[in-house]
């Protein structure tokens, strides 16, 4: 295929309504893509934590903090300007495509130089031969087709969604087994690699579109994406900084114990922030010249985040004392507090994310590069401080003090301040769901806590119970609040919206 993958036809700011549809429909496409790949994660963490020991999870997340410091020289972010540009041109793919091999192959060559030096480092020499092959997987995964962007520029997320899920499939049909046969590290090295070299060929079979190697646009997308490549290199400090100090100072098992805790406590966020950037920005760059269109999508987006990411987070804190043996086992006990501390710190990212969209969709990327740099060097610090003083526990603390008392207000200070967001438009969809999942953690926590197993199967059905208790306290306190205020447009009236014809029948009237 020679020409350009079909653009979105260029025009006025769309209908309201319409445009708000197509935002919902991507975000819930893409939540399920994200979803589904989470699923899969999770069902595979479940398995390999049975099979395997913390410290290979420990090797892993040693070795993917030195390839995802490399990494940051190859996350310029490319595909956000094709998104952004209503005009994109062939040459404008081609040269993001050609742009992203070659940075692919630098950053391959410099994981593995660095390879016996951070074997060094974190006095671990498995952590050598990982990286080798991480690094060739991370290259391949560079040649994937640029015309899928199109997925997203034109709000057209089902094929995304099957890319996604096609690539973690193929990665879990090769760890798993792999798993059960070496009882080894290598497996999940295996698996990642398998799933690179699945996402590359998939993306083929999914569009004729054909890139070419062509250097043309590089200097007008290094102009714009030369911000993205900083905050990715900022991110990774404040996301995986912390890793290298924990790393040189602990063993791998207790890196394995912090990074699986904060693997299964981040699940909600995970699902949700990507898919939920990947879908909402090519809506906020068709509105971001009309303030009060760009005001309402984001109330209706942080209040459909909120009423299921703060529940869902706030719940995994709740319930930690039974999520952890029933998913990973009794091996795993020593993650329970763990898991309880990160999963609430991991709710400052979902309810933050839209913010992102925002600023990108408005051509204000160094404004998240500040926004990351605050956040970055504040980070790394706290988190020191939390492990000298109270080790792995305190290190968690660090983490959540962080996350409540810089992360969120210095995002939404600087989002204020540059764009037509305002305070109210961040409090209004927020408060109901905040105080209702306080209750529910009222409730739920002390009977987590007094019937609290190590056995798996004795610890199911007393877990399964106290979800439907906690659900049960998060509705019914989010709608007696919901009530008592008005019963105001957002999030709450636009599920009841969506209820069944049944359902909704059963509903008082005027609320359905």
């Amino acid at each position: 295929m020679d020409h350009t993958p079909q653009q979105v036809p260029p025009g006025g700011p769309p209908a309201e309504h319409r445009l708000k549809d197509q935002m919902a429909r991507g975000v819930a496409w893409m939540t399920a893509a994200r979803l589904g790949v989470r699923t899969l994660g999770l069902v595979s963490t479940m398995i390999l934590a049975r099979l395997l020991v913390p410290e290979d999870f420990g090797l892993i997340a040693l070795a993917m903090s030195v390839v995802a410091l490399l990494d940051t020289l190859n996350q310029f972010g490319f595909e956000t300007p094709l998104i952004q540009r209503h005009d994109a041109t062939r040459e404008d793919f081609d040269s993001a495509w050609t742009l992203n091999i070659s940075l692919a192959a630098v950053v391959a060559a410099g994981i593995a130089l660095l390879a016996p030096l951070a074997a060094t480092y974190y006095k671990e020499p498995r952590v050598e031969q990982i990286l080798y092959w991480v690094a060739a997987g991370n290259f391949f995964l560079a040649f994937q087709n640029i015309g899928t962007v199109m997925f997203r520029k034109q709000l057209n997320f089902r094929r995304d969604f099957a890319l996604q899920v096609t690539q973690k499939a193929a990665m879990l049909a090769v760890t798993i087994p792999l798993a059960f046969w070496l009882r080894s590290y290598w497996a999940m090295v295996a698996g990642m690699v398998a799933g690179n070299v699945a996402g590359v060929m998939v993306s083929y079979l999914f569009l004729p579109y054909r890139p070419r190697f062509c250097l043309k646009s590089a200097r007008s997308l290094l102009g714009f994406s030369k911000w993205i490549q900083l905050t990715s290199m900022l991110r990774y400090v404040r996301d995986r900084g912390f890793i290298l100090v924990m790393g040189r100072l602990l063993d791998a098992s207790a890196m394995g114990l912090f990074s699986v805790a904060k693997e299964v406590g981040s699940t909600v966020p995970n699902t949700l922030v990507a898919p939920l950037n990947r879908a909402v920005m090519p809506g906020y760059a068709r509105i971001a010249h009309h303030p009060e269109l760009l005001r309402d999508g984001y109330r209706a987006m942080l209040g459909m985040v909120a009423i299921v990411t703060v529940p869902a987070s706030v719940g995994i804190a709740a319930l930690a004392a039974l999520i952890v043996p029933v998913t990973l086992g009794s091996k795993w006990l020593a993650a329970v507090p763990l898991l309880g501390i990160l999963s609430l710190a991991s709710m400052s990212r979902s309810l933050t994310a839209s913010t992102i969209s925002v600023h990108y969709a408005m051509g204000q990327p160094r404004q998240q590069t500040l926004i990351t740099g605050i956040q970055a060097v504040t980070l790394l610090p706290v988190v020191a401080g939390g492990l000298y003083l109270g080790g792995l526990p305190g290190a968690a603390w660090a983490y959540l003090l962080h996350a409540m008392l810089i992360f969120l207000p210095v995002c939404y200070v600087i989002l204020f301040r540059t764009t037509p967001i305002r305070l109210s438009d961040t409090v209004q969809p927020l408060w109901r769901p905040v105080l209702a999942s306080a209750v529910m953690y009222a409730v739920v926590k002390p009977l987590s806590d007094a019937l609290a197993v190590p056995g798996s199967w004795q610890a199911l059905p007393r877990l399964a119970a106290l979800a439907v208790v906690g659900l049960a306290a998060y509705i019914g306190a989010a709608a007696l609040l919901w009530w008592f205020s008005g019963q105001p447009e957002g999030a709450e009236k636009a599920l009841l919206r969506r209820l069944p014809p049944r359902l909704g029948r059963l509903l008082p009237r005027g609320l359905a």
